[in-house]
């Protein structure tokens, strides 16, 4: 695999962790929003609980992949999930 193939790869990667990101974002905005007062009711907590772990969830990822990006394009450091050993 070429050094090109491998930053398709990767950036690709970070292309869908972004697009997770903003869903995950859409969906924790819906969520509070729908709490009228701010205040959500009992029932409405574990539902903000789990769009804000989801949320947390998909950021972290973003960072993964931009890091991930960031060390092969700068450093040439290919992810090891790929084991690819040498580029060609």
């Amino acid at each position: 695999m070429d050094r090109e193939a491998v930053l398709k790869i990767v950036e690709e990667r970070l292309l869908a962790a972004r697009q997770r990101e903003k869903e995950a974002s859409r969906s924790f905005n819906k969520i509070v929003s729908d709490v009228p007062s701010g205040v959500p009711y009992p029932d409405s907590v574990s539902q903000v609980e789990r769009a804000a772990r989801s949320y947390r969830s998909a950021m972290q990822e973003v960072t993964a992949a931009q890091e991930q990006t960031n060390r092969f394009a700068l450093q040439g450091v290919v992810p090891e999930d790929l084991d690819l050993g040498r580029l060609n």
